[in-house]
């Protein structure tokens, strides 16, 4: 049977939670923060150090408290994905926002004034974070982004490794971190970015004996648009026809129907044309794309956009 959850029930039991949890992880808060110590129903101890890893490993005897932990969990976790760092203090703000919220409403204040006031708070800091803060110019100011990141206690030899890896790949490149089955740190370098997905069909390969797709000064048109009709892409066909120039289309979902049409226009070479279907979490898809577009600067459109209005506004490799 499904219960309802409300955050005006037991509302004291909800108070005395967000302080439990605020005692509990602010301690790992900042350069000199300290680390907590967890301990299981078996007595094993677990020594934490990151306030993000604090909150996941608590747990409260009442199923309320538990749904409060999990909202405010996600929250860390977002900003950990988000930023990779700044995941305790976004607790204790939300913490503190929740608790002082609740009390307004509970007294009887507007909750159309009180959300209309927290999103004109959060539009004024926006700003003024983009007002007070500088871009990075030089590596030394990106290596102590990094450094702050990881932390004071990550191995020297991985930070070496990072370092080694920015002198290289200079701004606009992209540092991926893998966990390896080995003893040894091993850096690869990668020019482009890849895909972990294949073309939509062997029949766009143009290269048979190394299975590729060869194209020189393609368009790409960047997607997380489904293309459902040939008339969203009909006036981009057009385009690269006229120009006689190569399109790659990166999208999400494709029909068959549109599919099969791309294919015999590619085989009859009326136009160069080659599809790839990216799926994957939507977080991590929606990143990966992004900056398949931005590191190509080809044209991006997310899914809130409509394809037929790009017409002609394309960016070249």
């Amino acid at each position: 049977m499904k219960q309802q959850f409300s955050l005006f029930q037991h509302l004291e039991t909800h108070f005395k939670t967000l302080a439990q949890i605020k005692n509990s992880i602010q301690i790992t808060l900042g350069p000199t923060g300290k680390n907590g110590i967890s301990s299981n129903e078996k007595g094993n101890l677990k020594i934490l150090s990151t306030g993000s890893i604090l909150l996941n490993s608590l747990e409260f005897p009442l199923k309320n408290s538990n749904i409060l932990l999990k909202l405010l969990q996600q929250s860390s976790s977002k900003t950990s994905l988000l930023c990779g760092d700044g995941s305790t203090i976004t607790t204790l703000l939300s913490c503190e926002l929740l608790e002082n919220s609740l009390k307004l409403l509970e007294n009887g204040y507007n909750s159309i004034f009180l959300s209309n006031g927290l999103k004109r708070i959060a539009s004024y800091f926006l700003e003024k974070i983009v007002e007070f803060s500088s871009p990075i110019s030089n590596k030394n100011q990106l290596l102590g982004l990094l450094k702050t990141s990881l932390g004071k206690k990550v191995n020297s030899d991985l930070v070496t490794l990072l370092e080694n890896s920015i002198s290289y790949i200079k701004r606009d490149g992209l540092i991926l971190l893998e966990d390896s089955m080995s003893d040894q740190n091993e850096i690869e370098f990668i020019e482009g970015i890849e895909l972990e997905k294949g073309f939509a069909s062997s029949y766009f390969v143009t290269n048979l004996k190394e299975f590729q797709v060869i194209f020189e000064k393609p368009y790409l048109l960047v997607t997380s648009n489904p293309i459902e009709s040939i008339d969203q892409i009909r006036d981009l066909i057009d385009f690269v026809k006229s120009v006689n120039r190569p399109l790659v289309i990166v999208a999400e979902d494709i029909k068959k129907e549109i599919l099969s049409t791309l294919i015999l226009n590619h085989l009859q070479k009326k136009f160069q044309v080659v599809v790839i279907k990216y799926t994957g979490i939507q977080f991590q898809k929606t990143n990966i794309l992004e900056d398949l577009a931005l590191l190509t600067h080809a044209t991006y459109l997310p899914s809130d956009s409509k394809i037929k209005e790009v017409k002609k506004n394309f960016s070249t490799k």
